[in-house]
């Protein structure tokens, strides 16, 4: 055990999380991730770090198991779609994108704009392309500037490199 009851408080916990991802310590952002959610087990926070730094290490059914427990302790707008948005990526590392998107349709309602930026992403990879057209639309309509910028940014990353690639830009 790296830090044997260091921290206290979620803020401290939170932000030596965030400092070890942001230095790609993605082993020490586990173990620590798994320290929070033992001592704040009912921490969407908590459990939303572990699910990232599974992520980050590449552990992506831990991720998921995070994630969803994220998202199921969720309360506020931001975080639902936040934890949704995660799990979509992760589906979407998995190759597993009718399930990122069932996903995301389920907090659809919050209007979100990274919610309407993986559905659209997952639409493609599904090979839908008129339900991805219905949420540039929904994204329009939410948030023009943002629309014009992701659809500008999108068709730019299409030209060089096709529309593979990681998910984690969204989060």
């Amino acid at each position: 055990m790296l830090f044997p009851m260091m921290f206290e408080h979620e803020r401290s916990f939170v932000k030596q999380i965030i400092t070890y991802l942001k230095g790609k310590e993605y082993g020490k952002a586990c173990e620590l991730s798994k320290q929070f959610v033992d001592k704040h087990p009912n921490s969407m926070m908590a459990h939303y770090l572990f699910a990232k730094s599974c992520y980050w290490k590449k552990d992506f059914v831990s991720a998921l198991a995070e994630g969803h427990k994220a998202l199921n302790l969720s309360e506020a707008k931001e975080d639902m779609a936040a934890a949704a948005v995660f799990l979509a990526c992760v589906y979407y590392e998995l190759k597993r994108f009718t399930r990122g998107y069932e996903v995301l349709t389920m907090v659809r309602h919050l209007e979100d704009e990274k919610v309407e930026k993986a559905l659209f992403i997952l639409s493609l990879c599904k090979d839908e392309p008129e339900t991805a057209l219905m949420h540039v639309d929904a994204l329009y309509k939410i948030n023009k500037e943002v629309a014009e910028s992701f659809v500008g940014r999108f068709l730019e990353l299409a030209k060089g490199m096709g529309v593979s690639g990681s998910a984690a830009f969204l989060f």
